[in-house]
């Protein structure tokens, strides 16, 4: 059997195989071409979500149009702007945006565990990873019905506990991927700039905190709203590439022979 043959393979020191079971067409294949549908879907209803945004930020409340370096994501999805005009089509497109983003986001991790079907720890950091991911998931749902201008704290509160529990996720499965012997080296590699990223980002705004411009200011927006935008779009340009890379590894797995 094909786990027999992975039991032997990992006393050689290469353990990679896809768990061999009744996974049907949907998670061999058709979850990363979803994912890859999802990341450019997202990308398409937030850009035109933020055509739509008839202006206004906290700092400027009667700026004309979406200030993409001084506007966060969740100015999107307000019911009105600061200045008080309506935002329904650009709430709607966006609200469309994030529930496919937090579907996207549960699709990638549980697809995922699938990598790894030897029992032991990287099984578990995996699911571990996944059901973090889950969580980030129903965060990320909730942001997208708690608009910012009526329910600002915890707005601010799903937000915040969706993105520590997806840097959760991600450094679980991260870690997952670099104790298994064999894993993809591509995949490896993107794994590794993303996670170098969160770090780097993760620094940048310790110091922003501590040295960087006051709160409520327009340069404190500016620095806020790019690094949201920088974090979310190499987010879902990982999911992307990720899903192109391991895309064809359940496909192959499936065709090899299994020993009886």
């Amino acid at each position: 059997m094909l786990e027999k043959k992975a039991s032997s393979q990992g006393q050689k020191g290469r353990v990679f195989l896809v768990r061999r079971r009744s996974w049907n067409v949907f998670w061999q294949i058709g979850v990363f071409r979803l994912l890859i549908a999802v990341g450019i879907c997202f990308f398409l209803l937030t850009g035109i979500a933020m055509l739509l945004y008839p202006g206004g930020t906290m700092t400027d409340p009667h700026r004309h149009g979406y200030a993409f370096f001084s506007n966060f994501l969740s100015d999107l999805g307000r019911t009105s702007t600061p200045s008080g005009q309506d935002n329904l089509a650009s709430r709607l497109l966006f609200t469309i945006a994030l529930n496919m983003g937090a579907l996207g986001i549960t699709l990638f991790f549980a697809a995922f565990t699938q990598f790894f079907p030897v029992p032991g720890i990287t099984r578990w950091l995996s699911r571990l990873g996944a059901i973090c991911a889950l969580v980030t998931s129903l965060c990320f749902i909730g942001t997208a019905f708690v608009p910012l201008n009526r329910f600002g704290q915890l707005h601010n509160l799903l937000l915040y506990t969706a993105s520590l529990s997806f840097i959760i996720a991600y450094l679980l499965l991260f870690l997952a991927v670099l104790l298994t012997p064999g894993f993809p080296r591509r995949s490896v590699q993107v794994f590794t700039a993303f996670a170098l990223l969160l770090a780097g980002s993760l620094l940048v705004f310790i110091f922003a905190l501590l040295f960087g411009p006051a709160p409520g200011t327009p340069a404190w927006e500016i620095v806020h709203a790019t690094g949201q935008k920088i974090i979310v779009a190499a987010s879902i340009l990982i999911g992307l590439i990720q899903a192109l890379l391991v895309q064809p590894l359940p496909r192959k797995n499936a065709e090899l022979p299994s020993n009886s």
